[in-house]
């Protein structure tokens, strides 16, 4: 590495980000500075299908900042498209995943360099905070327990978005060809040499947090599903418990006293038994139905994403929409 100018690539999504944009730009811009000549530095910024004039304001830092480069989308494809986006056109050694709202401190980017330069294709951050209480905090540990004991990816409840991945491990990202794509489990998945930084996060500047609490359990679903057969093991241990239950039913009656017994009537047996199957069976298909949904939405094989306007560095361009449009990820 040493003796050769490596491209650095800071690529971050952005969703209706037009107040706090310009003084991003500015923060990433004091690194670059910081960084100095050692480095081509490029910031990628993806445009989620905003509806405010984030896009606009792209236009603008990329007029006066060379550096800055963007690609929006025809409409809200969701968080991971666009960090699919982000990956499919940065063009760098290195590419530094980050949000726009300045929850990921840009200061910590010369930090992960020194990482990577010392051997780490990995640098993943870990946010330094106390989890709190409410229904996220707990709905964010009982999802990272489940994914832990569910799947080959080790995950970290406190990992954050902001990390930085080497060439090999982005390339490694862009051979995956599912629609639901959990870019954290992804990158837990494919290994390689990895560090873990801690930092702590800030409240935003301006706006407000896109990720409601429905959006966030939806995340979790595609993630769930998509790294996990547990869900459908889980039939099998209701399957097991329903048997232990009606057989308890089915005897009780007979091992306890007359009395006691009396208090459990063959009718009230029957009618729990039923509903206690009806529920087994819609909670089994309910979970069938999910794989379904993602295998069908799979083989329709439809892009990820469409571009309504980019502005990319001309000498990569057409390197880049010819390997977008041979992968069919989506069309310029």
């Amino acid at each position: 590495m040493l003796g050769q100018r490596k491209k650095i690539s800071v690529v971050c999504p952005a969703f209706n980000e037009e107040e706090v944009l310009a003084r991003f730009h500015a923060e990433v811009s004091q690194v670059f500075e910081e960084l100095g000549q050692e480095h081509e530095l490029e910031l990628l910024v993806v445009d989620d299908g905003s509806r405010d004039r984030t896009l606009l304001v792209l236009r603008e830092l990329a007029d006066l900042d060379p550096r800055v480069h963007y690609v929006s989308l025809s409409r809200n494809f969701g968080h991971q498209a666009a960090g699919a986006a982000g990956l499919q056109y940065a063009t760098g050694d290195v590419v530094i995943n980050m949000d726009a709202d300045l929850q990921h401190p840009p200061a910590l980017i010369p930090q992960m360099l020194e990482l990577w330069r010392g051997g780490y294709d990995l640098v993943l951050t870990s946010r330094d905070e106390k989890s709190g209480f409410g229904i996220k905090p707990f709905a964010r540990k009982v999802f990272f327990w489940l994914m832990n004991h569910w799947s080959k990816g080790k995950l970290n409840a406190n990992y954050s978005d902001f990390r930085l991945l080497s060439r090999r491990v982005v390339d490694s990202l862009l051979q995956f060809p599912e629609r639901h794509q959990f870019i954290r489990g992804l990158v837990a998945y494919v290994g390689f040499p990895t560090a873990v930084l801690a930092f702590k996060p800030v409240d935003r500047l301006a706006g407000v947090s896109k990720f409601s609490f429905l959006k966030l359990l939806s995340y979790g679903m595609d993630a769930l599903f998509s790294f996990s057969r547990g869900p459908l093991q889980i039939t099998y241990f209701l399957s097991f418990v329903l048997l232990a239950f009606t057989l308890v039913l089915w005897t009780l009656p007979w091992i306890l006293s007359e009395n006691l017994g009396a208090l459990l009537p063959g009718q009230m047996l029957l009618g729990g038994l039923v509903c206690l199957c009806g529920a087994f069976i819609l909670c089994s298909q309910g979970i069938s139905n999910e794989y379904l949904v993602r295998i069908f939405e799979q083989v329709q094989g439809r892009p990820l994403f469409f571009i309504k306007e980019s502005r990319l560095p001309g000498e990569c361009r057409q390197e880049k929409l010819a390997l977008y449009e041979s992968r069919e990820i989506g069309s310029p």
